[in-house]
């Protein structure tokens, strides 16, 4: 019995399932075998893009631990718990590795209101569209975020409207957003719309205006004033110009963030750009 306990002890750790690095990080310990073995296969191949050298996995065994390794690792590990395959979780990776060295664009947010500190050091931008039933979705998640959660004094998180002809009400949306936007109300406008994301009607615009402390008459006016619609017009250019391809449309600090669009993965990746910071 002693000889075969001795046998056991040499072969766990060779079997990679057993006494790594990662024995501090609850969400790689709960996995099971087949989840723990392809977040594995990661972890022993992948390279964190900054802080460490070495494949992640390596890297867990520094003293002290980089926070951007141990971020990686949980992110590899919630991606396996979800049952994704290690293919998915490769390219998964890749693009946020993608996201960190795109190459930085101009934008004008010359006049835009963001949410949450206007210092915060990382600036979030989203293209969307007023219509899109997952911008509304995404966009109060992140609003929250940025203004009592996880991104609290770390990010900031602007909006630049997009219009999508196939949503209906989408060119009323956005010169809504204008609108409020030269009103002083935004935010106030945008979430309410998001709110009654299925109660949108233009001809309630000036209503819910109205409801968010704004001279109805006035808002109305300026929906149909030619530098608000011109305002969207360049707005519409410039994400084009940016390549956008889909809504949200999203940049972190100038840079297209092209990984999953999930509210909480955006703010993981935004939590370690904001511990990259010098």
């Amino acid at each position: 019995m002693r000889l075969m306990l001795c046998i056991w002890i040499l072969l766990v750790p060779a079997m990679g399932l057993a006494s790594q690095p990662w024995d501090q990080i609850e969400t790689c310990t709960n996995l099971g075998e087949a989840e723990q073995e392809v977040a594995l296969s990661i972890l022993k191949s992948r390279r964190p893009y900054d802080c460490c050298d070495e494949t992640i996995l390596e890297c867990l065994s520094k003293e002290p631990v980089c926070p951007l390794v141990l971020r990686l690792a949980k992110s590899i590990c919630r991606l396996a718990a979800e049952g994704r395959t290690k293919a998915q979780i490769d390219e998964e990776y890749s693009k946020r590795v993608a996201s960190t060295t795109a190459p930085r664009v101009d934008m004008d947010l010359s006049g835009a209101t963001p949410a949450g500190d206007p210092n915060a050091k990382i600036e979030i931008v989203a293209y969307l569209c007023a219509r899109c039933p997952y911008c509304a979705l995404f966009t109060r998640d992140i609003y929250k975020s940025v203004t009592s959660g996880r991104l609290k004094g770390k990010a900031k998180y602007y909006i630049r409207p997009y219009v999508l002809q196939q949503h209906r009400g989408s060119t009323a949306g956005a010169l809504a957003m204008h609108a409020a936007e030269s009103m002083g109300k935004f935010w106030e406008m945008f979430l309410y719309m998001c709110d009654h994301f299925n109660d949108f009607d233009r001809d309630k615009l000036p209503e819910w205006a109205a409801l968010q402390g704004m001279d109805a008459d006035r808002f109305r006016e300026l929906m149909d004033d030619p530098a608000i619609i011109n305002r969207q017009i360049e707005s519409q250019k410039e994400a084009i110009r940016n390549g956008l391809d889909k809504t949200p449309f999203l940049f972190v600090n100038r840079r297209e963030y092209t990984a999953s669009s999930r509210p909480e993965a955006l703010e993981d990746f935004v939590e370690g750009e904001y511990e990259r910071l010098p």
